[in-house]
């Protein structure tokens, strides 16, 4: 019974958590309904890729290992043991939370967050002159002044759906009851309602980009929005996409206090939960594989410097974000080992081949 509570443990607070976002923001249902429907099909697409690359590398592992099994047998037994585990709920419950989780953000994010205001902007955009001695942007183009440089870090920073889905699609295909998949889906869910909805709450920001349009100082970082726009000039006269970031930070700022929910909507800064996401992502692939985590670490450094880079945040929000994240990871560490339920050993027996897709 313990272990079937860590299970769906991460499924019964992100619905919760939904119930606390709709008593706060009172959303029409209709329009939460087709906004539900939304994200569902936005992520369908990314669970069928997944599930496929996933059974791709167990055909090939278990054919170089010197099996004979097929695709199919392999997604036969991988559904046999998921049956066997809860009724397929394994398969399903990841994905329900993250639909669940990131449409209830997205609503808090969008149409309470803002009740907030941003009065913690100046205490951020201090802490990044006391730990640098000067903006923390200033440096990042300092070492890396070259439009070139600025667009290849946008093009990898807007790829964010790496550590923020797929990381969560994995854990649909993974073992059932694999401790991994138990402590990455708890800490995921905890991070986005601890941090994403408390703490920036409590210490509300907008970022470097948004600073002009809330603050009494418009032009406090009026240089380093001019320097992108100035590099995004240059990079679409090249034949070059541009920088993504500038139409996201525009597109975000003209939806600001808009009566309507979208997809994506709302400001925040701290913490930054683009590099909490990164960093669980290391933090979990650390946990697989060295080489992976070393990887995977790079990614989440690359992240923080794009997101200081490209005007999102202040360095002092992906620093205390990636703090919070690893003391996260590190207390989940305790959770209880599960165990094998008597069906799913008994399916493992019946195919003659125990294959974790």
């Amino acid at each position: 019974m313990r272990t079937w509570r860590l299970d769906h443990a991460p499924l019964m607070l992100a619905a919760a958590y939904m119930v606390v976002v709709l008593a706060l923001c009172r959303p029409q249902l209709p329009a939460l309904l087709q906004f539900l429907g939304g994200y569902a099909l936005s992520l369908c697409s990314v669970w069928t890729m997944v599930g496929l690359c996933v059974l791709l590398g167990a055909t090939v592992r278990v054919q170089r290992s010197g099996g004979d099994a097929s695709a199919f047998a392999i997604a036969r037994h991988f559904a046999v043991r998921s049956w066997a585990a809860d009724r397929g709920l394994s398969v399903l419950a990841p994905l329900l939370t993250v639909v669940v989780l990131l449409c209830s953000y997205n609503i808090y994010k969008a149409f309470y967050l803002p009740t907030a205001g941003f009065w913690f902007e100046g205490y951020a955009d201090a802490a990044d002159r006391l730990m640098f001695g000067a903006d923390a942007w200033r440096l990042t183009h300092a070492a890396l002044p070259s439009p070139w440089a600025t667009q290849a870090i946008d093009m990898a920073y807007h790829g964010w759906f790496l550590p923020m889905v797929v990381g969560v699609a994995l854990c649909s295909f993974a073992p059932p009851r694999a401790r991994l998949r138990q402590r990455y889906l708890l800490a995921y869910v905890l991070l986005w309602i601890v941090q994403g909805s408390i703490l920036a709450y409590l210490m509300p920001a907008a970022g470097p980009c948004f600073y002009g349009a809330f603050q009494a100082d418009p032009g406090r970082f009026a240089a380093l929005t001019g320097l992108l726009d100035d590099q995004n000039r240059f990079l679409l006269a090249q034949g070059a996409p541009g920088l993504y970031a500038l139409v996201y930070q525009h597109g975000l700022l003209s939806l600001h206090h808009a009566p309507e929910m979208a997809m994506g909507a709302g400001i925040s800064a701290m913490p930054s939960m683009h590099n909490a996401m990164a960093v669980l992502f290391a933090c979990a692939a650390w946990t697989c594989d060295r080489r992976l985590g070393i990887a995977a670490a790079l990614y989440a450094l690359l992240i923080w410097v794009g997101s200081v880079h490209l005007g999102w945040h202040y360095a002092a929000d992906g620093i205390v974000a990636a703090g919070l994240t690893l003391v996260t990871w590190a207390a989940l560490a305790r959770l209880p080992a599960p165990h094998a339920p008597a069906a799913i050993r008994q399916a493992d027996a019946v195919s003659g081949q125990p294959v974790a897709a």
